[in-house]
């Protein structure tokens, strides 16, 4: 964990941990909006693959229901309906299991007599002492969120990509149904 390693903090100025802490709070904001925004453009592709995945279930049952002879529309459809349904595990998973760090320390963390009474001269001196360590504890926080949505950007990027690939392909191989 990040540590300022400040060695006369306590001369340090108050509104300057004060703007700090506030530009912290703003980067911790932005941070935790973009994995929001990750949960929600998982949230529209999952409304899009839905329909695509039906169209693929319904040609595949159209054939089996018909005792049709299963041809290469056939078999493209069964794969795109495993490839599809796995994608629509990986965003379920990439929406419903996401951790986030919030912005803020709960008060029973940040109200203990160990964090407060430090036996500093005076009371300023221990208002600096909780902002540099809540300073500390944001940025904590802005790594974690990072690491998370590096990781979550990634398997949404591979989750639009085979959807993307496999949506042309159903469409290519509609368009050949079509011509035949």
């Amino acid at each position: 964990m990040w540590n300022t390693n400040l060695k006369d903090w306590e001369k340090v100025n108050k509104e300057v941990y004060k703007f700090c802490l506030d530009q912290a709070e703003k980067r911790l904001k932005d941070v935790i909006d973009e994995g929001e925004k990750i949960t929600s453009r998982s949230y529209t592709l999952i409304g899009v693959l839905i329909p695509v995945l039906s169209i693929c279930v319904g040609i595949v049952l159209k054939y089996v229901i018909g005792n049709v002879t299963f041809d290469l529309v056939v078999y493209l459809s069964i794969i795109c309906v495993v490839i599809l349904g796995y994608s629509l595990w990986q965003l379920s998973l990439l929406i419903s299991i996401r951790k986030v760090w919030n912005n803020g320390t709960e008060p029973m963390n940040l109200c203990k007599s160990e964090f407060i009474d430090f036996g500093f001269r005076n009371e300023e001196d221990t208002i600096k002492y909780l902002m540099l360590s809540e300073i500390e504890q944001v940025q904590h926080k802005i790594d974690n969120n990072k690491s998370i949505n590096s990781v979550r950007i990634v398997k949404f990027s591979n989750c639009l990509k085979i959807s993307i690939a496999t949506t042309i392909t159903i469409l290519i191989s509609l368009l050949c149904l079509a011509i035949i």
